[in-house]
């Protein structure tokens, strides 16, 4: 085995085997001869495929270490985190080749409106923020684009450059250099500081405070999050940038705050209001949660799994869903089904898209998508979609959405749906 199977391995999610219809991921480390395959892992279903890479490695795995240092992968949502949660020990980047190669195809199609003649200047900014040799020059390079005449003219590209950004850590040179892995956030009251738990070192975080006492952090991107409670806000702080304020209403004594990494989601406690609230990372999509038996929550701590509501889904729709082989051929199982409908919820890609990426014919892909809709349906619909059994019940739903929306006899939404509420027939003003 090579000594660099334990520091850097690159992972290919993306090859395949047509005749066998059997995906196959292979982990590269870098040889005096070039890439050196260290293992592959033949898709089943990708958790179950890296579990049984693990334990076929056992102790010897990555030259001893059971885990690499690094991994080094394409921009696939469902291979990072499936990897982040068998070696979670294993810090993550992007490959820049691949990340280049993302950004060029955004820019190369045409629903996105980019003329011919400007791609390459765009292109170029993008590149001057990933070469950046230092952390300066990167947000000198990011400056330099917003003051560009092409950031106004395509406000689609600034907004998807703007979101590459809070990921910067993942692609961005100059931030490579000194990743940690891991670190702990001290409050004091008056002062921040954040403790390196691989070098052993203690670092001010260089912002004025005057009484902090909960915090969180989003360790992959480097965010911190605290509430101050003299001034009664909830403040962010992107690694590099500046305070900026998430909530600054409604709130008195925010004594815990937690960090939900896998969905986004910042989550505190008001020991004062005695109340739980949820936003996003960006302070929208305010809720209250819990503010009925609580009493005085001084702490919050949260412990997110990735994959296990799949897994729990699937293990519900299954007996619903599961078709019998026969002598002449194998049913798509289950996993399947629900897979590719999720992802064709999920992204709107078209059903040829999923026919070719899935080796299924497009017209079992069309059966089979309104089939998982049906089962999902079945399976949920008393947990997520239960009716109000009483009429003070549907009284309150109303008046929750004259208050937040100021919308009037409104008792339900669908997600991005328009819908047509028709009155019965001969039914004159009753409706």
């Amino acid at each position: 085995m090579l000594r660099e199977a334990g520091e850097i391995v690159f992972v290919d999610g993306t090859a395949c085997i047509d005749q066998l219809n059997t995906s196959l991921i292979p982990f590269l480390c870098t040889g005096p001869a070039g890439a050196a395959p260290s293992c592959f892992a033949v898709y089943i279903q990708r958790r179950r495929s890296f579990d049984m890479v693990k334990r076929a490695g056992g102790e010897k795995a990555f030259y001893g270490k059971q885990s690499p240092e690094t991994f080094m992968t394409d921009n696939c949502n469902a291979l990072k985190g499936t990897l982040a949660v068998t070696w979670p020990a294993a810090r993550q980047f992007l490959c820049i080749f691949h990340f280049l190669q993302q950004v060029w195809r955004w820019l190369l199609d045409l629903k996105h409106g980019i003329r011919k003649e400007d791609r390459q200047e765009l292109m170029a900014s993008v590149k001057c923020l990933v070469y950046a040799s230092s952390k300066d020059d990167f947000f000198k390079a990011w400056q330099k684009f917003k003051d560009n005449p092409l950031s106004q003219t395509y406000t689609n590209f600034s907004s998807y450059l703007a979101s590459l950004i809070e990921r910067r850590e993942e692609w961005g040179i100059a931030f490579r250099a000194d990743y940690s892995l891991a670190y702990l956030v001290i409050s004091n009251r008056r002062s921040i500081l954040t403790a390196d738990l691989n070098q052993r070192s203690l670092e001010r975080v260089p912002v004025l405070v005057e009484n902090v006492v909960a915090t969180a952090s989003d360790m992959k991107s480097g965010t911190l999050f605290w509430s101050d409670m003299k001034v009664k806000q909830i403040v962010k702080l992107e690694k590099g940038g500046q305070p900026e304020v998430l909530v600054g209403s409604g709130l008195d004594l925010v004594e815990g705050l937690a960090y939900d990494w896998i969905t986004g989601n910042l989550y505190w406690v008001d020991s004062r209001l005695n109340a739980m609230e949820v936003s996003r990372r960006d302070g929208s999509g305010r809720m209250v949660l819990l503010n009925k038996n609580i009493s005085q929550p001084r702490g919050l701590s949260i412990d997110p799994f990735e994959g296990d509501q799949y897994q729990d889904l699937l293990r519900r729709v299954t007996p619903l869903i599961q078709k019998q082989d026969t002598n002449m051929r194998e049913s798509v199982s289950a996993g399947e089904r629900l897979t590719l409908t999720l992802r064709y919820l999920a992204t709107g890609e078209t059903q040829v898209s999923l026919a070719c990426q899935f080796r299924i014919s497009h017209n079992l892909i069309s059966a089979i998508i309104p089939e998982v809709c049906r089962a999902i349906y079945q399976v949920l619909k008393d947990e997520y979609v239960k009716l109000p059994s009483t009429e003070e019940e549907w009284r309150a739903i109303a008046h929750g959405y004259l208050a937040e929306w100021n919308y009037p006899l409104c008792l339900g939404a669908l997600d991005g749906k328009r819908i047509l509420i028709c009155k019965p027939p001969n039914s004159g003003s009753d409706y």
